[in-house]
């Protein structure tokens, strides 16, 4: 499915401002558990996270129950196609599959683009071995700001610049939600929140987003290997 963060220039001035300086940080990935007390202090990109959990908890309140996210960003520079590519993957519990070679996903998969340039995503309801894959359809998300995108945790999908439209660097916020927290998993070092952004003051609202459509239209395989 597809919605659109409801544009505010300043606050999306502040989250890429913070996004930036989490990426050059040393660690790659966080946990934010679903928890919210008036009294915690959040930065500006740990309150986006938190409006991601509740906006997807209200439209999936009889499916599931969301227990926190993992969430990270990335960039990727316009150069070379390897430069801007982004593996095909699935998104998993990386520690236990590193010890159990078991995969376990999170419930969904987000994506948030902070800049409209770069290789689309491209989501798969099956593994390329699959028997299923000769029959399969894809999705093709191109980024645009503001975007926000999200497909079942389990949907094999990656990012291939043999697709690119436009060139630039591309800017975006994962995050990925769990109905338990993953191995090895920990919140965000005080080092690194002290360095961001703490402006926003509002309550946490989850209407931050609005509907684009219905879903992302499917396209066939053929379609997105014939570019």
């Amino acid at each position: 499915r597809m919605s659109r963060l409801v544009q505010n220039i300043s606050l999306m001035d502040e989250i890429s401002s913070d996004a930036l300086k989490i990426f050059k940080s040393e660690h790659k990935s966080f946990w934010l558990p679903n928890e919210f007390s008036g009294t915690k202090r959040l930065s500006v990109i740990e309150r986006f996270v938190f409006q991601v959990m509740s906006f997807h908890s209200k439209r999936n309140k009889d499916r599931f129950s969301i227990v926190g996210a993992e969430y990270w960003v990335q960039f990727r520079p316009s150069g070379t196609l390897s430069e801007s590519s982004i593996e095909f993957h699935f998104d998993k519990d990386e520690h236990r599959f590193e010890k159990t070679n078991v995969l376990v996903h999170p419930l969904l998969s987000t994506v948030t683009y902070l800049t409209g340039c770069g290789a689309p995503l491209v989501v798969l309801k099956s593994h390329p071995s699959s028997a299923k894959m000769s029959r399969s359809k894809a999705w093709v998300v191109y980024p645009a700001s503001g975007k926000h995108v999200s497909f079942r945790g389990s949907f094999y999908h990656g990012c291939p610049a043999e697709l690119l439209r436009r060139q630039g660097h591309r800017l975006s916020i994962i995050c990925n939600l769990w109905d338990h927290r993953p191995s090895k998993l920990a919140p965000i070092p005080t080092y690194v929140q002290s360095s961001l952004c703490f402006s926003s003051k509002e309550p946490i609202d989850s209407n931050i987003f609005e509907d684009l459509t219905a879903s992302t239209p499917e396209v066939k395989l053929t379609t997105v290997y014939s570019h």
